[in-house]
């Protein structure tokens, strides 16, 4: 039963793959800056201001494959503010004309009832396997809260955390 519960959430030991003609390298490292490479492909970027000045970083990649990537950090936010967050996050890319992206710390796991709703809300799906970044990146026993959320035609490869004394460093390529 709690593996049926775990994977309607999310995929739990492999993400999901999709083998596309362009590739993007997207680091996260609980900065608020959003980096990676974008395969030289024209952007803009910007931040979104949610609830309680919690900053999320953007970018809108404007060359013939659109897309908007977000960045969150949402680890150390209460779940009455992320509640709030979310459904300000979901105002935003329900008004994207352009398939979004949106990874990072959301804090709580993805079967969270309000994490849950925000997924089936804005379309978009777990693509990475389940990571424990919490205490270690070994560590079964601590919650995952770490996701990248996407549309279908997207996959995961190479993911990679480095163990860092204060902040994980999670890299990972994203196809379409």
């Amino acid at each position: 039963i709690n593996y049926t519960a775990l994977s309607a959430s999310g995929n739990i030991f492999i993400s999901d793959s999709y083998d596309g003609n362009k590739k993007i390298r997207l680091t996260y490292d609980g900065a608020s800056d959003l980096t990676g490479d974008f395969y030289n492909a024209k952007i803009s970027s910007g931040s979104l201001i949610l609830a309680n000045n919690t900053i999320a970083p953007y970018i809108k990649i404007d060359d013939k494959n659109k897309m908007t990537i977000i960045k969150i950090n949402l680890n150390k936010i209460n779940s009455k503010l992320r509640k709030k967050i979310l459904k300000q996050l979901k105002n935003f890319i329900t008004k994207q004309d352009n398939p979004v992206i949106l990874y990072g710390d959301f804090g709580v796991p993805s079967w969270n009832r309000y994490l849950r709703k925000f997924i089936i809300q804005t379309r978009l799906s777990v693509k990475n396997k389940i990571l424990f970044t919490k205490n270690s990146s070994y560590n079964i026993f601590s919650t995952p809260s770490f996701y990248i959320l996407g549309f279908n035609d997207m996959g995961v490869d190479n993911i990679e955390i480095k163990d860092a004394k204060d902040n994980k460093q999670i890299s990972f390529d994203i196809s379409f």
